[in-house]
């Protein structure tokens, strides 16, 4: 069996060490010259020898080089010998003749510089002109498993920013608000969103566990000596509202111990070509660690990043329900065909993997669905400034409200499910009310307002102002008749009543203003007093939906509410919204304290940490990792 030729120049050993294990992990064979000293003619003769038998030359390209005698030479005798030359560009300017050998200026090379994976189409192309000569190229791939029995559903973004986060974690909520078990995997390892909200969750139980990262590393290059938590185990992430009424959970894979490892997501460049099947095959690994661990979960939600990573096929691959997160711009519209192009490219024969449902996020006018209509989008979602302000500041939980696009959300979830699946979903009427379902239930704001002192002093106060004001009127009204009968019994005699006629004459008057003004009393009290003893009627009300332990019941009782049944006037209605809203944003502050509170905390133990984490790198650690990133490797930053 032959070998490939590695020529390069003594300056740049680190380089050709890295691809000669790149290649060799392949399982293709290679020679390479380590001495790089002039010994004589006999060494060059044995050199000339392993470029006759070779079936191609790898030449690594730098300024070094292209004034290297050994690396000319070697050039010039394999072309002379008629081998295929594959020349990789490592350092210096691609423009410069200084960079480029003459011999070789008419060949097509290739950049790695930056972007080590475009070794990927090197070895591609070594294959097919070559087949098994140099080589058969040999895979380190996981053994598929089990069928999975869960409902798998795979969310990407086409760009970062699209607000793929906020559908996926909406998606969770209204699946568990079911009493369904919900898994997360966050295969975003270049952001890592869902994982580092999880962070921020307080009461959140974080162990260390096998995240998506040590899943993958086993299967890369350079990164063999990885050592992750070996626990299977899945972290809570469930939002304290379904905790406190029993419904589903929502459990999460993360994506990387970011403290530990840095740029996780090369993890995934590092795998050998062609790392489909591998990919694949991890990608199903996960799914089963799930099934083994969380046997009851019914939802898998895989949270992908945003463009052409080749695990976002995999998952594709493998999820039954496929979303893709846009928002209304058109220069997204071409982004979409090359995902879904890359998609088929890795798996033509998984049809399904091009059939994505297009979700268009922060919809503002109907301008924004005509010109998305062309991409025939399941779902619109409203955009809503106050979610996206406080997406910065804490984990979105839907019982704070956001109704428009938890509404949109279970729309287009709704749109794209079988018929099965769409019972494993709340009514739509149902997640209308949830924003006033759950503060009422969790806070039990009826209670409270019913208790509250000063509800019940304004009720008093009413009830004061309405009943002294009517008999204050009832007084005078008698007074003034029981001195208009005292006057007609009294004897007229001119003399001594002509003293006293003036106040007898204005008597009357004053006691039609009293009478006027105690009437418009009694009638504003009687009006403020209906209105709050309708309040009070409606939060006795409340306070039996409160008591009442099946949720058919209370939602039932809420719908009577609601939409007027319970005859309750517009603005007692209005007022209670008004109390709901108020009981949202005190708990949304809340929480938000909570989240600063708790994060400083996490800051405070890392900086007194016995344990080094990332930031808490040497700088030699860190010069090390940097010798061959600055150099375009790809290492594994976790074994500093």
């Amino acid at each position: 069996m032959s070998h490939i030729f590695l020529s390069y120049s003594r300056d740049d050993a680190d380089w050709m060490s890295m691809i000669r294990t790149y290649l060799e992990k392949l399982g293709l064979n290679t020679w390479v010259d380590e001495r790089r000293l002039n010994t004589g003619d006999e060494w060059w003769q044995v050199i000339k020898n392993s470029i006759e038998q070779a079936c191609c030359v790898i030449v690594l390209l730098s300024p070094t080089a292209n004034t290297s005698e050994w690396v000319q030479k070697e050039i010039d005798h394999a072309l002379t010998c008629g081998r295929q030359v594959y020349p990789l560009l490592i350092r210096g300017n691609a423009q410069a003749e200084s960079t480029i050998p003459p011999a070789l200026a008419n060949l097509q090379w290739t950049d790695i510089r930056a972007e080590f994976t475009r070794m990927d189409a090197v070895v591609r192309t070594i294959r097919e002109r070559h087949g098994t000569a140099c080589g058969e190229v040999k895979l380190s791939t996981p053994p598929v498993l089990n069928e999975i029995k869960a409902t798998v559903v795979a969310v990407m973004g086409v760009r970062g920013g699209v607000g793929k986060g906020t559908f996926v974690a909406c998606a969770a909520q209204l699946l568990a608000e079911k009493g369904d078990e919900v898994v997360i995997v966050d295969f975003d390892l270049e952001s890592s969103g869902a994982t580092n909200k999880a962070m921020t969750r307080p009461g959140t139980v974080r162990p260390p566990v096998k995240t998506i990262y040590d899943h993958f590393a086993p299967y890369a290059l350079r990164f063999e000596n990885h050592r992750g938590p070996e626990s299977e185990q899945l972290w809570n992430i469930t939002p304290t509202y379904l905790q406190e009424r029993g419904l589903g959970n929502i459990w999460l894979v993360p994506a990387a111990d970011t403290a530990r490892v840095r740029a996780s997501f090369e993890v995934i460049a590092n795998i050998p070509v062609p790392r489909e099947k591998t990919v694949l095959n991890v990608t199903y690994e996960v799914l089963n660690r799930i099934q083994r661990v969380r046997p009851q979960a019914k939802w898998i939600l895989m949270d992908c990043g945003a463009g052409t990573n080749p695990i976002y096929s995999a998952a594709f691959v493998a999820a039954r329900y496929r979303y893709m997160v846009i928002l209304p711009d058109s220069s997204f519209f071409n982004q979409i065909a090359t995902i879904k192009a890359e998609h088929v490219t890795r798996y033509p024969e998984e049809s399904g993997v091009a059939q994505v449902n297009i979700v268009v996020n922060r919809i503002s006018s109907d301008e924004h669905k005509y010109q998305t209509a062309v991409l025939k989008p399941i779902g619109f979602i409203p955009e809503d400034p106050t979610l996206q302000a406080d997406d910065f500041q804490q984990p979105i939980d839907f019982d704070l409200g956001y109704s428009a696009v938890l509404e949109a959300i279970h729309r287009a979830l709704n749109a794209s499910f079988d018929m099965e699946d769409r019972k494993r979903l709340p009514k739509e009427e149902n997640v209308r009310l949830l924003p006033w379902l759950n503060p009422v239930l969790r806070n039990r704001l009826a209670s409270r307002l019913l208790n509250d002192k000063l509800f019940k002093r304004t009720t008093l106060l009413l009830y004061g102002v309405t009943i002294g004001s009517a008999v204050v009127t009832v007084l005078v009204v008698a007074a003034a008749l029981i001195l208009k009968l005292l006057q007609s019994l009294q004897p007229l005699a001119t003399s001594e009543i002509s003293a006293v006629s003036t106040p007898v004459q204005t008597a009357p008057q004053i006691d039609l203003v009293l009478v006027l003004t105690g009437i418009a009393a009694t009638l504003a009290g009687a009006y403020f007093l209906r209105e709050q003893l309708r309040k009070r009627a409606l939060l006795r009300r409340v306070v039996v939906m409160e008591n009442t332990e099946s949720e058919i019941e209370q939602y039932a009782l809420l719908r009577k509410l609601i939409h007027g049944e319970m005859d309750m006037s517009r603005g007692t209605l209005h007022w209670f919204n008004q109390q709901v809203q108020k009981a949202q944003q005190a708990d949304k502050s809340a929480r938000s304290h909570q989240v600063a509170k708790y994060e400083a905390k996490l800051t405070f133990q890392d900086q007194n940490s016995d344990i080094p984490s990332a930031i808490q790198l040497s700088s030699e650690s860190w010069r090390s990792l940097d010798h061959f990133s600055t150099q375009g490797s790809i290492d594994d930053d976790d074994e500093t």
